[in-house]
């Protein structure tokens, strides 16, 4: 199930068509998109999802994060910005 992390995921119908394929949840994989757009401040919700914290998944969450907008303007490097996502995924 690939999900943006940018929006409100326990409500996405991707979610809940995949809970309906697969209730017990054990072949269900959730990729995460877009953790580079979410808001300031809404970090901290996303960090503890992708840990299982929030809505659990068998298989738990993957995700995908590019340098943001405001990196590439910045001119960030891809080593950089590499460096950024191993901080924000600690």
């Amino acid at each position: 199930a690939v999900v943006p992390a940018n929006v409100d995921m326990h409500n996405t119908e991707i979610l809940q068509a995949a809970q309906e394929a697969d209730p017990n949840g054990t072949r269900t994989i959730a990729v995460v998109t877009k953790v580079d757009l979410v808001d300031a401040g809404a970090e901290l919700a996303v960090h503890e999802l992708l840990l299982n914290k929030k809505k659990r998944m068998h298989l738990g969450y993957h995700a995908v994060k590019c340098r943001s907008q405001r990196e590439l303007t910045k001119g960030t490097s891809i080593d950089k910005g590499v460096a950024n996502e191993l901080a924000f995924f600690g």
